[in-house]
């Protein structure tokens, strides 16, 4: 509920002053960072920056476990996920966390296009059956991490089981731990998995619930990023006006990538339209 969110960050931002928490002056700064990601703001990083330095002051340097959700965020709009993969390859070793696993198969390696380390990793994660210790937000951020991961690497035998998971949040949106930033919308998974599996009537229909989810809660990214999936989706599928749709939604990915600084977004829509 990005409005009320908003509401609740502008009422917490005129209380703070006069409660001289430090904690709650940090939890404010680190909502309104979040916020400022989604939207796309230009003043973000700087917003997260400041955010993490009140939260060193606080707990130390261990508060980067919350501010590398902000990172994550910030560094995939702007291509910039190379810069942590050291850092998470550490925590991988460290922890042997399935959500962590699988965020630095998707987000730090297959995002780099290191896709043979992204398959070894997910051949572990499916050994287990995609098991994962809670079934609370962290969660879901992992079923999310493993579908996109899935449909990258075309592998049509993870859908049904995480299709089945993930199908019942269809609405929701995926979020780092501890409010650290939205990660899309549920269905624009859905969509990657149907269309990794040749499922066109739900892929269409999950990417438009995302869209108009993206659309609703101010995502730039996302809606670029849900228009290159489609677009790609509706090539393959190749029915007839399928071409022409695709394009007109890689010109809008092409146009919102520019405009907003997704050099990733904008290298693979222009690839694929320089093809249609």
């Amino acid at each position: 509920d990005v409005p009320e969110a908003e509401r609740s960050l502008v009422r917490n931002q005129a209380l703070v002053p006069d409660l001289g928490q430090p904690a709650l002056t940090w939890a404010t700064m680190h909502h309104d960072a979040a916020l400022r990601i989604l939207r796309g703001e230009a003043d973000a990083e700087a917003a997260v920056n400041a955010a993490h330095d009140v939260g060193v002051s606080i707990w130390g340097p261990n508060v980067v476990f919350l501010s590398i959700g902000h990172q994550f965020s910030l560094y995939l709009d702007q291509g910039r996920m190379a810069e942590l993969e050291e850092w998470v390859r550490q925590a991988v070793e460290r922890l042997q966390y399935p959500g962590v696993k699988a965020v630095y198969a998707n987000s730090i390696l297959a995002e780099t296009g290191q896709m043979a380390a992204a398959a070894g990793v997910l051949d572990e994660l499916v050994a287990t059956g995609f098991s994962h210790p809670t079934n609370n937000v962290l969660w879901l951020r992992f079923g999310a991490e493993c579908a996109w991961l899935s449909a990258r690497l075309g592998r049509a035998d993870c859908v049904p089981l995480l299709r089945s998971r993930l199908e019942p949040y269809a609405s929701q949106l995926v979020v780092i731990s501890f409010a650290g930033g939205v990660s899309g919308s549920v269905a624009f998974y859905l969509g990657l998995l149907a269309t990794t599996v040749g499922d066109w009537p739900e892929a269409e229909a999950h990417f438009a619930a995302a869209a108009t989810t993206h659309e609703r809660i101010g995502a730039p990214s996302w809606v670029a990023r849900t228009r290159l999936e489609w677009a790609r989706m509706l090539l393959a599928r190749a029915q007839p006006g399928d071409a022409q749709r695709a394009a007109a939604l890689l010109g809008q990915a092409v146009a919102a990538a520019r405009e907003r600084g997704l050099p990733n977004v904008e290298r693979d829509a222009a690839a694929l339209l320089s093809g249609v």
